[in-house]
């Protein structure tokens, strides 16, 4: 099968985070299980043509997305039996509107944000909103008339729409779109390099990735851990904060805790590895994620075999069933965050039970090769 990836933003240096990895792994994947398969981007190479050996094909970009004549012009080149069209949100099926005049090829379109509602914003506090300049498209998305969204989609090109979960899925039915047009396919980890080391420490030590930032729930966090303390006095909190450098806030924040290990800096996938491996309880308290719907962080713990703490937002509930595959707690709740923290870290049975079922669910369900084949079919039989 000849499939043409088009994915904005997709480099050598951008494949290491979603949604970038989900598109080049998937491609790289069936590449090598015999399919001619290409990635179109609008990022610049620097160097040879290929990632991998997955060719890569650049189309300039407009302001905000791509060329679309100098897209068209290359999808007629390529002649593929079907186009995959990977993007974060909403906006891009105007982009799939645009093209429907302009080339003959059927695309696949995967969504791999959720759409936003007034309950995912429930969580936040006033300080909060003052980031979601951040999230500026996601909140656009979501505002964009469901009516419009429709049209959008309504094109002949379009045959087939992959969502990362059922509650997006459901969004998109919700819009008008029909069930057999939507198939939720989530997004996956390499569960060859992201297994247990059997190099867990002695000591009681919890983990977070990711920024230091209230809307991932460090603050929650940071409160949590004075009350583990009390009844865990042993216990250490390493955060991998992948950043170089913290303000000041944050500093006196865990200055003030102890037995807090701060690591800064964006680490090799080897140390993420064993840093994991290390820890006894990974917490991924977030507050509000309004992006990929499968956070790689809770993933890529879940992968290790660790017992993993989140909370009940977005999609994350069909990744973690509470109490068999890791725990969900509500967001912004320190007390409850910090109750479940202790279970763990004071029941090896409990700790032991939950860790094996999370490898065992990413295994069945997250498996790169399990979510290229599936992805394969609904290709396949979208090209026919």
């Amino acid at each position: 099968m000849n499939i043409l990836f088009v994915c904005q933003g997709l480099n050598r240096y951008s494949i290491v985070a979603q949604p970038w990895k989900h598109v080049f792994e998937i491609a790289k994947r069936a590449r090598q299980m015999g399919n001619d398969c290409k990635i179109v981007t609008d990022q610049s190479i620097q160097t040879d043509s290929n990632i991998e050996k997955v060719p890569l094909l650049t189309v300039t970009k407009t302001a905000f997305s791509f060329d679309l004549e100098a897209l068209s012009k290359l999808i007629k080149t390529q002649n593929p039996d079907i186009i995959n069209w990977h993007c974060s949100d909403v906006w891009s099926s105007f982009n799939l509107w645009r093209l429907k005049n302009k080339i003959n090829s059927r695309i696949v379109w995967t969504l791999h944000s959720g759409i936003l509602s007034f309950e995912d914003l429930s969580n936040l506090e006033p300080l909060d909103y003052l980031q979601l300049y951040k999230f500026w498209n996601n909140i656009f998305n979501a505002v964009i008339p469901k009516r419009i969204i429709k049209k959008w989609l309504d094109t002949g090109a379009l045959v087939h729409i992959v969502t990362l979960s059922n509650r997006t899925a459901k969004r998109l039915i919700g819009f008008g779109v029909t069930e057999e047009m939507v198939t939720s396919i989530p997004s996956g980890v390499d569960v060859d390099v992201f297994r247990s080391l059997n190099n867990a420490e002695d000591c009681p030590r919890i983990l977070y990735f990711g920024p230091l930032d209230r809307l991932r729930g460090t603050d929650t966090l940071l409160s949590a851990f004075e009350n583990v303390k009390q009844e865990v006095p042993s216990a250490r909190l390493t955060l991998l904060a992948r950043e170089s450098h913290h303000n000041k806030v944050w500093e006196r924040k865990i200055g003030r805790l102890g037995s807090v290990d701060l690591v800064n800096g964006i680490l090799e996938q080897r140390e993420i590895v064993e840093k994991l491996d290390s820890a006894s309880v990974v917490v991924l308290p977030f507050r509000f994620w309004p992006q990929v719907d499968c956070p790689l962080t809770v993933l890529e713990a879940m992968a290790m075999g660790k017992p993993t703490v989140s909370t009940s937002i977005g999609a994350i509930p069909e990744i973690i069933s509470d109490r068999e595959t890791g725990f969900l707690v509500p967001a912004k709740d320190p007390i409850k965050l910090a109750r479940s923290i202790v279970e763990l870290l004071t029941s090896k049975p409990l700790s032991d039970r939950i860790g094996r079922n999370a490898r065992t669910r990413i295994e069945h369900f997250h498996d790169w090769n399990i979510i290229t084949k599936r992805t394969l079919e609904i290709l396949s039989n979208a090209s026919d």
